[in-house]
């Protein structure tokens, strides 16, 4: 029995290096539009929204992990608090949501 061999044709730029550059563009987009002034002070708003969920279950800093990389200014960080108060509040009460609310609050309003 004689096997052919066939090739097959290959894309000129590999499927890792495609996928990864769709995921990059994903996880920031917009990024190069930002002035670096804003991009300063999302980081400062993303950073301490990482601090408010430091101490919640893995699956919850995930989920509001992904939802902040995706932030593309500081209205998609105001339309992120109440997704962060109901995760502080389901875990930790809502009082303790209350209190950490009040610094992102108090960020935001700078």
């Amino acid at each position: 029995m004689l096997m052919t061999h066939r090739s097959m044709a290959t894309p000129s730029v590999p499927r890792w290096k495609r996928t990864l550059d769709q995921a990059l563009r994903l996880a920031r987009p917009g990024l190069d539009f930002q002035s670096s002034g804003n991009t300063d002070e999302l980081e400062r708003l993303r950073c301490l929204c990482h601090e408010l969920v430091a101490d919640l279950p893995a699956s919850q800093r995930h989920l509001i992990g992904v939802t902040l990389l995706h932030a593309r200014d500081r209205r998609d960080i105001e339309h992120l608090r109440t997704q962060l108060f109901d995760a502080i509040a389901h875990q930790l009460g809502e009082r303790t949501a209350r209190e950490r609310i009040v610094l992102l609050d108090e960020a935001l309003a700078r």
